[in-house]
């Protein structure tokens, strides 16, 4: 009977995701954190990183939007499989910016913060750049994605 017993605490890992969610377990109890608590330091992260003109949202972002609401983690996915935890950010660059170097630093800021503040390592931080905003010399009809016609 012990080893039964012993196998449904073997569930209580450090680490778990259930549905959407880190879980931490102390002492004292679990901790629990919605996956949008991760999606809203990365969003913190890369709306301040200098040569991000935009945060760019999916379908439903979209829609919340068009419900009178603003997202604050548009442009942000968190997925975690297995125990690994990959967020995903779509952006619009500034023209002239190095988009390899903007790309690395929104990496190691927002797995930094999110590690410092939450405990999550995450597994990777995927960059999407979707589109370059050009400066004012530019007419607002070249906004946008730059080289696909």
């Amino acid at each position: 009977m012990s080893g039964e017993h012993g196998n449904t605490q073997g569930k209580k890992d450090k680490k778990q995701e259930i549905s959407g969610e880190q879980v931490r377990t102390t002492k004292y109890g679990d901790i629990r954190m919605d996956d949008d608590v991760i999606a809203s330091i990365v969003a913190l992260v890369v709306s301040g990183t200098p040569g991000v003109a935009a945060m760019v949202g999916g379908m439903t972002d979209g829609i919340t939007e068009m419900l009178g609401k603003k997202s604050a983690t548009k442009g942000v996915k968190v997925e975690t499989t297995d125990g690994a935890t990959r967020v995903g950010v779509a952006i619009t660059v500034d023209y002239g910016i190095p988009i390899p170097d903007l790309a690395y630093t929104i990496q190691q800021e927002a797995a930094e913060q999110v590690k410092n503040m939450t405990g999550v390592l995450l597994h990777g931080v995927d960059v999407h750049v979707q589109g370059v905003r050009f400066n004012d010399n530019h007419s607002d009809t070249d906004e946008g994605k730059a080289g696909k016609e």
